[in-house]
Formats: C-alpha cells, structure tokens, sequence
C-alpha cells in the first residue's frame, strides 16, 4: 500500500486523507507539531466512515510516494521547509488558496531535487463539532499539475491517484486555472468576509458591487500574471456560477473573521497595493485585516 504526506490536518487534509483511503492509499499526518496520529468521522457525498491513521515515523517520511500540503497560503512557507528527508523525485502537491506561486519557486528552489506542483481544491469541508468533517460540495475537485516545466506528463503514482472515479484531477494548465481560482476567491472571500454576510449567494444582492471588484481584481491579475488567456466575460459568467453553486455555504474566510483568526486576504486583495488603482480591493482587505 503506497503512503501519502499530508501536511495540514484541518478540514481539507482530512477530506483529501478519506479519498486516499478510499483510492487504497495510507495517508499519514504532519501537522505545526510533527507527526500526528488522526481520528475523524468523515461525511463525504457518498460515504461515512471513520477514519483512522496512526502517527507517521521516519520511515514513512522517506518511504512516501507523493506529499499534499493542506495549509492555509500563510502557513505554507514554514510548511515546505518542514519537508524533512524525501525520497528524490517524490511529487509535493501544495493545496493553498491564492497567489502562492512565488513560495512555491522558493521551495522548489531549495529542493531541487523533488518534482514540484500546484493545486487547489473545489470542494468545501465544514466541521460541524470536533472530529467530525462534512462535505459540502457534491461535485468538485482536488486539482493538480505540473509547476515546471508546463508540459510534464503526471508520474505513475500521480496516475493512480487521477483515475476516472478520483476527487483528484490532473491538470497539463494547473497555472491558468490556479488564476482562476484566485480571481474567484479574491472576488467572493473578499466580499463575503468584508461585509461579514452570512453565505455567499448574499453577494448577489448587489450586483454593481460584486461587478467592480470583479473589474479590478480582473486588473490586478493581468498586472501580476499578464494578459488572461480566458475572455473577460467567460471568466464573470463563470464567477456567478460558482455564487449561485454555492449560495448556501458558509464563507471559511467570512468565518475565520467572525472567530477573529489570520485570513488568507493577504495573497487575495491584499496584493493590490495601489488604492487609486484598486481602491475596493484596498478598502476591503483593510476591513478584513482590522
């Protein structure tokens, strides 16, 4: 049975450890700690099952076929360098909301000797009570690719993990869709958190608002990343179909504000540096920061 790193033992590592299960594969857990032993009854769209993974020791560290880091974008620096003793060519997969590639250049460059991707999840997990972790999401994914070069083909064990039936998905464009990703949290974290509504579909109660933080976080990834690929209106109608996907839930950074812990709007609209040039992005992070 192939072991698989998780480093983060929060919502998304827990959901990401029940599909390894699943697929046949035996998670084991690092969190800020080290090593941790997991106990957790996980509620996914089709299944319920408790899960439990003893701590991970030394040999598993070097054994591990492919390490997914589960941590929120602040905490992923300490997280790569915490890496440990890796088999050469072993695959790390950072699951990291927002603009994280410039830590993810920094680890590949200590680390040379490992093969570097990027992901991001689409799904939701919510813990209602301690140790229980729910799905929210029926339909969506643990996206990954290659960081460089673009064109590399997945490894076998990254195949096995990307079959047909897998929450994991290989993507030959991580990078384009990884922008994607951050212009749609930037728009509905950023929103949501600021104003501190209770779900996201509450956004769309004003359009005009929910449309200019669009416009600028649409300038803003143009600035950082160059022109997008996707059209302008591709990219809107697609943000309004993630808020109507997910009206109902629960904002995790408008809930991290309300327990008064760190956001991740700092590699959000917290990159909009310029207040005449982005002055919603400004205000709204500045609101979220406190």
């Amino acid at each position: 049975m192939k072991r698989v790193l998780i480093i983060g033992n929060g919502a998304i590592g827990v959901a990401l450890g029940a599909e390894l299960m699943r697929l046949g594969f035996a998670p084991g857990y690092v969190g800020r700690e080290g090593p941790l032993a997991i106990k957790a009854l996980y509620e996914g769209p089709t299944c319920r099952r408790v899960l439990e993974f003893p701590a991970p020791d030394a040999g598993f560290l070097r054994e591990a076929a492919v390490v997914l880091v589960a941590v929120k974008a602040f905490d992923l620096t300490a997280a790569l360098a915490s890496l440990g003793n890796l088999t050469p060519g072993t695959p790390v997969v950072p699951f990291s909301n927002g603009a994280v590639e410039d830590v993810v250049r920094a680890a590949a460059a200590r680390r040379p000797e490992l093969v570097w991707r990027l992901g991001f999840c689409t799904f939701g997990v919510s813990a209602p009570e301690p140790g229980r972790f729910v799905m929210r999401s029926r339909f969506g994914e643990a996206g990954f690719g290659p960081w460089q070069p673009e064109n590399e083909a997945p490894s076998p064990v990254e195949r096995e993990l990307t079959r047909a039936d897998a929450l994991y998905a290989w993507h030959p464009n991580i990078r384009v869709l990884h922008h994607r990703k951050w212009l749609y949290n930037t728009v509905i974290n950023t929103l949501v958190a600021a104003r501190r509504l209770p779900c996201n579909g509450d956004i769309l109660g004003d359009l005009p608002m929910l449309t200019a933080v669009f416009n600028e976080a649409y300038a803003l990834g143009g600035t950082l990343w160059g022109a997008w690929p996707l059209a302008r209106e591709e990219l809107y109608k697609g943000l309004l179909e993630l808020v109507q996907a997910t009206m109902d839930n629960e904002n995790s950074m408008a809930r991290d504000r309300r327990l008064g812990r760190q956001t991740e709007s700092a590699y959000l609209a917290g990159l909009a540096q310029d207040p005449r040039q982005y002055p919603l992005l400004v205000e709204l992070h500045k609101a979220i920061a406190g």
